[in-house]
């Protein structure tokens, strides 16, 4: 008996998926979102590293904004 065949999927829209992996003193961050999506994830970093419970501080912050572009994609620069 044959395995029933199904439709090939349609080609799905090209998406700006980003991927930003972080490890600090055996601590690991991860976020992985879309491009418009880059304020929030700014946000949720600053949040994180304004948090005594994470172990990210603002320095650390700066440093991925700059390394993954995410100033200029918020920013508009």
């Amino acid at each position: 008996m044959n395995a029933p065949r199904f439709p090939t999927p349609p080609p799905f829209a090209p998406r700006s998926l980003r991927e930003i992996t972080y490890v600090k003193a055996g601590h690991r961050y991860g976020f992985r979102y879309e491009l418009a999506y880059a304020p929030a994830v700014v946000g949720a970093l600053l949040t994180m590293a304004l948090d005594p419970r994470f172990n990210l501080d603002l320095d650390d912050v700066k440093l991925l904004m700059r390394m993954h572009g995410l100033a200029e994609e918020t920013l508009g620069a």
